[in-house]
This record gives C-alpha cells, sequence and structure tokens, in this order.
C-alpha cells in the first residue's frame, strides 16, 4: 500500500497500492459506517469504488448480497473509534 487517507468527516477510506505486474496502482474508496453492539465495534463497508471496474462491480455485489461486518478487536477499539468516528 503506497497511500492510505481516513477521512472520518465523510467516513471515507481512500487507499492505493502498487501491485505486482501492474502498470497502475490500484486506487480504492471505501465509504463505511460504525457499528458498536454492546461491547463490540463493527466497521461495515458500505460502499467501494475502485479504479478497476470489475472490481467495483465485484465488490458492490457482495455488499449487496451479504453484507460485510469487520469486528474492532477489543485492545484497539477505542483507538479505532476516534480515528474512524467522529
Amino acid at each position: 500500500m503506497t497511500e492510505l487517507h481516513i477521512d472520518s468527516s465523510t467516513r471515507e477510506i481512500r487507499l492505493s497500492a502498487e501491485l505486482v505486474g501492474e502498470d497502475q496502482p490500484l486506487d480504492a474508496t471505501v465509504r463505511y459506517d460504525v457499528v458498536e453492539e454492546g461491547d463490540k465495534t463493527f466497521i461495515v463497508p458500505l460502499q467501494v469504488t475502485t479504479s478497476r471496474q470489475w472490481l467495483t462491480l465485484l465488490a458492490d455485489e457482495m455488499i449487496r448480497k451479504q453484507p460485510v461486518r469487520i469486528e474492532v478487536p477489543a485492545g484497539i477499539a477505542a483507538t479505532a473509534l476516534r480515528i474512524l468516528k467522529i
């Protein structure tokens, strides 16, 4: 990964990655939500847009068919919330 930007005001993560065998970097933007349930915290991707149309379509289909919830480990949840959530 060559770049990573987290904008908690818009709840977007932007990243750029150099891939082996590719001439151009892969750029991606992930719009997310932060969900707290009891003592657990989850990051929920809502929309993924990439510089590769096929990957954007695949991510969109996956999110629609089976929503993803990424549990934030308890030891870093407080720090992650300060970064990802206003």
